[in-house]
């Protein structure tokens, strides 16, 4: 593999048991380490009982870490992209750099779809997360060895981030969770318990950055009408680990992140003063769907 592989069960044997005893999920939204653990306990404890012979398909979802990988190729939020020292950084239409926002390696994921992606690495960017409009996707292949690349001297990074890395979880879905939600309605008279909270959708679905086929939204995208020749690749979800309880937010951080925790040399003192260290979607968005044709080779992102 090219990303480190998470390994929820060995997570739990080695630093996480103490979430056996907990009767429902920590919260539906996998950032870190404990949120993906407890999610694949909760997985275990219902999944033969209420998804016995549903039709699954693959989805490799991303745990985070703080900080820079080993890797410059690898999924990442902030910090240095993997892009040609040769080649020239995008600019926006005043002839401005564009902020460097996040990549997403497919390397380990190519075997999910039935088409050809023009690039091994996605990178995005943007001046702030919150208008996709306004971003700049480009593609680039693995194989540029680190003096290839750009160092800091030529990176720019919105105000405020930090960098994060991802590790790659390797676990499935149900691309019908909406048919089953509404089963599982039924059997329950309307309520669902907990701890199926809400539409109960997470037991078959991820809230998560994940790279997939099947989506967490099924609903038509606004914009997007007409576009049949888009298929889905992925999602972007919010990353959160603000809870001051938590225990390995982070796959490299054993407790909950102060704003005084990352102040390494690659920092540039863009460190934040609160423990959100980054979110896709603010407010009453709750993240995307990453769409690509293989048609006409471009990428859309479809906000929730």
């Amino acid at each position: 593999m090219i990303h480190q592989e998470f390994d929820p069960g060995r997570w739990f044997d080695e630093r996480l048991s103490h979430l056996e005893s907990c009767e429902v999920p920590l919260g539906n939204l996998i950032s870190g380490a404990e949120s993906a653990v407890s999610c694949h306990l909760t997985r275990n404890r219902f999944w033969d009982e209420l998804v016995p012979d549903a039709e699954t398909a693959p989805a490799h979802v991303f745990v985070w870490g703080i900080g820079e990988s080993n890797f410059r190729h690898l999924t990442k939020i902030g910090g240095l992209p993997y892009w040609p020292r040769e080649e020239e950084w995008p600019l926006d239409v005043r002839g401005a750099p564009i902020p460097f926002l996040a990549q997403i390696c497919f390397a380990d994921s190519r075997e999910l779809f039935s088409f050809d992606l023009p690039g091994d690495v996605l990178l995005i960017f943007a001046e702030s997360h919150r208008d996709s409009n306004r971003w700049v996707i480009k593609w680039q292949n693995i194989g540029l060895s680190d003096n290839e690349l750009v160092d800091w001297n030529a990176v720019r990074c919105p105000r405020g981030q930090v960098p994060l890395f991802a590790h790659l979880w390797k676990s499935r879905v149900v691309p019908d969770w909406h048919l089953l939600v509404k089963e599982l309605k039924r059997n329950f008279g309307g309520g669902i318990p907990n701890p199926f909270a809400g539409e109960g959708k997470w037991l078959y679905q991820f809230w998560a950055n994940q790279i997939c086929r099947s989506p967490f939204c099924t609903r038509p995208f606004d914009g997007l009408e007409g576009r049949g020749d888009l298929e889905a690749i992925g999602c972007l979800a919010p990353i959160s680990i603000s809870s001051d309880n938590a225990v390995w937010p982070l796959i490299n951080c054993p407790h909950a992140v102060s704003s005084s925790y990352y102040r390494g040399p690659t920092a540039r003192g863009r460190v934040p003063q609160s423990v959100d260290l980054f979110s896709v979607g603010s407010g009453d968005l709750n993240g995307s769907v990453i769409l690509y044709s293989p048609e006409k080779g471009d990428v859309q992102f479809a906000w929730l």
